[in-house]
């Protein structure tokens, strides 16, 4: 298929309604044609998804294109986050809070019309956990009995972990301990159901949407599930995700009606497109920081790493350098988390207070501190922020910064190698709770590329997630936040809004901390 951009150099204006027909009226799938009508929706992307893999994928575009793929035994409420019914109709929980059984819906079907059964959530789950995937999201299932174990290898058999198949529409869940956010999990792209019966099983769906099977020269097409268990909601006729590097380009086609919504608005443009009556900004349960890799030195001493945080003016960075309406954060867990508040200790910006670290370590005018490489993924905001920070670092504690940029896969190569000095990270929470955030830096975390351990702060975190009294639950954690903040493995910058251009006639697409929009929830009315 030629791209609709190349359409329209080829043949010009004139030729528009013709290229819209071109691109839209041939999608076939089953046998099913996409009207040509208005009802595409059409979502900008910056790239193509690096995989549809559920136990593989981890960039925020992936996982919304998972969403309208698959479904999990509870779904999104599309406004306050809440676990609806999924594939499971209807659950039950034991007094304990450690077992639940799910009772999976009689209508619930993949794209080629067989059954969703409680096997393809075992299969999907052990798959997840099994060493052999090495999935960056197995932890999502350390709370089943012995799943922490399965992935780490100290168990063999996958039959012992808290999951049984007690017949295909009855599938029961044992916990190590309760937890109070499980349904939310449940919910999430990375644990949706798996097939083993068919191979090269890419183009299955469980979802609302599934892949076009028309091959797009550009950007991923998802078409209607005719076998979806609740089909008459679907308002859609198709969703395009349209992966445009340069963000004027992709802004030319906005304007002529060509995208619906444009998130991820790069932060210089923030400035000229705010004032206009289609653009939105909202908070997300996002942290961007850095990490700081502990077990190198000099970055192994304590008041090293204290004096980085406290040399970083996180107000200038938001209000001069990046300019989107972010929140400076000396916090890691982010604002609007439901029954947590923040602990009194924050990293604050004190360029006094950063020398006087810097010396107390043993750091002065007789003996330098060492060049470092401030690591960080290709994108405009990120270089933003890099530059600034090697800036002050080099202004308030005379440290020469080597900017180290790296393209994604790259990025993540590297992060997991834990080959840097100080890196770039951030973070959407999976749940509301934060837990989500806290859980990163316990030692032996595949996400804590920092290398932190403290004993203090994993007990903290292992008793707040076996208690179920919300107060008790929010001081435990409380007093692991600050303990993390102070031993300043993680430097918190800034909590993220969300920036986006939204037609005005896209309805359904709602603002929320967890940015995550089920497309069986969007409509458009374009005319």
């Amino acid at each position: 298929m030629v791209p609709f951009d190349k359409l329209r150099a080829r043949h010009g204006p004139r030729s528009r309604l013709v290229c819209c027909l071109f691109v839209y009226a041939f999608v076939l799938l089953g046998g099913t044609v996409v009207s040509a009508t208005h009802t595409l929706l059409r979502i900008h992307i910056e790239s193509e998804p690096r995989t549809l893999d559920p136990a593989q994928a981890t960039g925020l575009r992936e996982h919304l294109i998972l969403q309208g793929i698959f479904e999990g035994l509870t779904r999104y409420h599309p406004e306050t986050l809440e676990p609806l019914p999924g594939v499971a109709e209807k659950w039950e929980i034991s007094e304990d809070g450690r077992i639940y059984q799910f009772f999976l819906r009689q209508d619930a079907k993949w794209n080629d019309g067989k059954s969703v059964t409680a096997q393809d959530f075992w299969n999907a789950w052990e798959h997840l956990l099994n060493p052999k995937t090495k999935s960056p999201y197995a932890f999502s299932l350390f709370y089943l009995r012995g799943g922490k174990e399965y992935a780490q290898g100290r168990l063999q058999d996958p039959k012992k972990i808290g999951m049984e198949v007690k017949n295909p529409r009855h599938f029961v869940v044992t916990l190590e301990k309760p937890v109070p956010y499980f349904l939310y999990l449940t919910s999430f792209a990375s644990l949706v159901p798996r097939r083993t019966d068919v191979a090269g099983s890419s183009m299955l769906a469980n979802g609302a949407f599934q892949l076009s099977r028309q091959k797009q020269e550009q950007g991923v097409l998802l078409v209607p599930n005719p076998h979806y268990w609740d089909k008459s909601a679907i308002k859609l006729h198709g969703v395009l995700f349209r992966p445009f590097g340069d963000f004027d380009t992709a802004l030319k086609f906005y304007g002529r009606t060509g995208i619906d919504i444009m998130a991820e608005l790069p932060p210089t443009k923030v400035p000229l497109l705010k004032f206009r009556s289609d653009f939105r900004s909202a908070p997300v349960l996002r942290t961007e920081y850095f990490m700081v890799q502990t077990k190198k030195p000099p970055f192994n001493i304590r008041e090293v790493r204290q004096a980085l945080a406290a040399a970083i003016d996180r107000k200038k960075i938001v209000e001069e350098v990046l300019k989107r309406g972010d929140l400076p954060y000396g916090y890691f867990v982010p604002p609007g988390m439901p029954g947590y508040a923040h602990p009194e200790y924050t990293q604050t910006f004190d360029p006094w207070k950063a020398k006087h670290l810097l010396d107390k370590a043993g750091f002065n005018a007789h003996k330098k501190f060492p060049a470092i490489t401030l690591h960080y993924n290709k994108a405009t905001d990120r270089q933003m922020v890099a530059q600034a920070v090697a800036a002050m670092w080099e202004k308030y504690l005379g440290i020469k910064v080597q900017l180290l940029e790296e393209e994604w896969d790259d990025y993540l190569k590297r992060r997991q190698a834990r080959d840097f000095d100080v890196s770039w990270g951030g973070w959407y929470g999976d749940y509301l709770d934060p837990n989500s955030f806290l859980e990163l830096f316990v030692g032996g975390s595949p996400q804590n590329h920092a290398a932190f351990t403290h004993a203090t702060y994993d007990a903290l975190i292992a008793e707040g997630q076996n208690t179920q009294d919300r107060k008790k639950r929010a001081e435990l954690y409380q007093k692991a936040e600050t303990l993390l903040l102070h031993e300043a493995a993680v430097i918190p910058v800034l909590t993220r809004a969300k920036t986006y251009l939204i037609q005005p006639y896209v309805k359904g697409y709602h603002p929320n901390l967890l940015d995550i929009h089920p497309l069986r929830d969007v409509y458009s009315l374009r005319p």
